[in-house]
């Protein structure tokens, strides 16, 4: 495709990202925050705002392709950053696929399909909109599965030395694509038998083949390996290494999974993982079966279409169907954590990279087909977001598809304690945990307030603060079960008050924040002794 043929696409592009950017805006406006940007956000603020070491924060925060790509809008918009990042990188999979799609000359109305599905998605405008690392799930996806799609095609090498690189970035979105590495393995074997030209009518006849001849054996063997290492080898000795790196400097190779303060979602797991084993009320399980793929097809049926044309060649197949095994593989390994949106959103990638495999003139003849299915995917996402087990994917629908720029933003409970914090003095310092705190920081968009655990002294100030900080944010236990994650919540306003004999004066409260200050040292209250 010439440059001047693409400059329609680029000028489409260019305003699909205005579309997202100000969608996404308008969202923030009205109050939606989703908690992995607001932690992104805080994140950010540490490395560009904060005092003090910062090499574990920039070096093991995780996901690491969303906060370093985030990194330098929060630079600038400090809030806004990660919707910014979000917005672009999903405008720069509306041009790849456009692109690939002209290129390869398919039916109009698939490409008006695919282009309807950018704007009017609802799930897509969740990725585009929200500042989640999804959007980075869905490009690498997308990429990943293009590139092996291509090199059956071609049997070039290259394409399988870039499918490894775009895994290394889905592995870095999102640590459970690793194992999508163990569902791939056998398609190493069907790819090295492929190439070695057997005849036989099937697959196992042809393996028959290769292993009874010691050289086609030893052909099949050695390719197979080099297929292996060149494929997988990058993203799993580089998750080998960054494990090291969480090793060294946090004592745990576990950290960027297992640890707050480098990922968002551990509290929400735990929360979940409660909810599970006590049968709570307010656990909303959607995946209850074991049998879930269903449920994948139902929510992009456009794979339907690639799986009936590569029927018969198993080694395409079996790309088409690895991240059905891996889904599937991850609900029966932890089923207490609802699946989230990136595991759904896959397969909307996976369905236009299966396009890439039609040949044209079939797909011309089952276009309309194609559209219906497109159309059929973004009514679909609206059910699914509506009955998602997470409250922030079920409130998007009201908070930011509902355009309406007359409406003005409610009343916050914390706003009244974020407008306290931005007023305080430069010198003034603040003692609050970030394992929940992160979201109340991100929005102040100051951190240098904050004595948080990143620094030196934050041990020291949390046994005694009255030498290193003048308030103390706590989280309140008895409204927000994200409290007893926190080291700074009420309980613990109650001990340092019996310890050390010292009052601590409320200042500002809210349903889930409480601000205290520090008091001169006087003798605290027998009532309150006798808690």
């Amino acid at each position: 495709m010439t440059a001047y043929s693409q400059r329609p696409l680029l000028g489409a592009t260019l305003l699909l990202a205005a579309y997202y950017v100000l969608l996404a805006l308008n969202g923030q406006r009205l109050g939606f925050h989703t908690p992995e940007a607001l932690f992104l956000s805080e994140k950010s603020l540490i490395i560009w705002q904060g005092v003090g070491d910062k090499v574990a924060v920039l070096g093991l925060t995780f996901p690491v392709v969303p906060f370093f790509v985030s990194l330098p809008f929060c630079a600038l918009f400090p809030l806004a950053g990660p919707v910014i990042a979000s917005s672009l990188g999903m405008a720069l999979l509306f041009f790849l696929i456009l692109d690939d799609q002209r290129r390869l000359t398919m039916p109009l109305l698939v490409q008006v399909g695919t282009a309807l599905s950018f704007v009017a998605h609802p799930g897509l405008l969740f990725s585009a909109t929200s500042g989640q690392g999804t959007y980075t799930v869905l490009l690498f996806g997308y990429l990943f599965f293009r590139s092996l799609l291509t090199y059956y095609q071609s049997n070039t090498t290259y394409h399988v030395s870039m499918a490894s690189l775009f895994l290394l970035g889905l592995v870095f979105s999102e640590v459970d694509f690793s194992w999508l590495c163990l569902f791939l393995l056998p398609l190493v074997l069907f790819i090295s038998l492929q190439s070695l030209s057997l005849r036989g009518e099937d697959t196992l006849s042809r393996l028959g083949l290769a292993f009874n001849n010691v050289s086609l054996r030893r052909k099949l063997i050695n390719k197979s390996l080099a297929l292996v290492i060149l494929l997988f080898m990058l993203p799993l000795a580089s998750l080998f290494i960054f494990s090291l790196l969480n090793s060294v400097y946090a004592g745990d190779p576990q950290y960027f999974l297992d640890n707050p303060y480098a990922n968002a979602s551990v509290v929400t797991s735990q929360l979940f993982r409660q909810q599970f084993a006590n049968y709570t009320a307010d656990l909303v399980q959607t995946d209850t079966s074991v049998l879930i793929s269903i449920r994948r097809l139902l929510y992009a049926p456009l794979i339907l279409l690639s799986l009936l044309s590569v029927r018969g060649r198993s080694y395409q197949l079996l790309t088409l169907l690895s991240p059905l095994l891996l889904v599937e593989f991850l609900h029966v390994k932890d089923p207490s954590v609802p699946t989230q949106i990136e595991f759904y959103q896959i397969f909307l990638v996976l369905g236009w990279a299966g396009l890439t495999v039609i040949p044209v003139p079939r797909l011309r003849a089952v276009n309309g087909l194609a559209f219906t299915l497109l159309l059929v995917q973004i009514g679909v996402s609206g059910f699914r977001l509506l009955n998602s087990s997470y409250p922030i994917e079920r409130s998007f629908l009201r908070d930011v598809l509902v355009l309406n720029p007359s409406r003005q933003p409610e009343a916050r409970d914390d706003d009244s304690l974020i407008q306290f914090v931005r007023q305080l003095p430069e010198t003034t310092r603040i003692l609050t945990d970030d394992a929940t705190a992160y979201s109340f920081i991100a929005r102040t968009e100051r951190v240098r307030p904050f004595l948080l655990a990143y620094q030196q002294s934050y041990l020291s100030a949390y046994d005694n603060p009255a030498p290193f900080v003048q308030y103390i944010l706590a989280h309140n236990t008895a409204n927000d079960p994200q409290a007893q994650f926190s080291m700074t919540n009420t309980r613990y306003v109650d001990a340092i008050q019996r310890r050390t004999g010292r009052r601590l004066s409320l200042v500002m409260k809210s349903p889930d924040w409480s601000i205290y200050a520090l008091t001169p040292n006087r003798t605290v209250a027998a009532s309150l002794v006798a808690k």
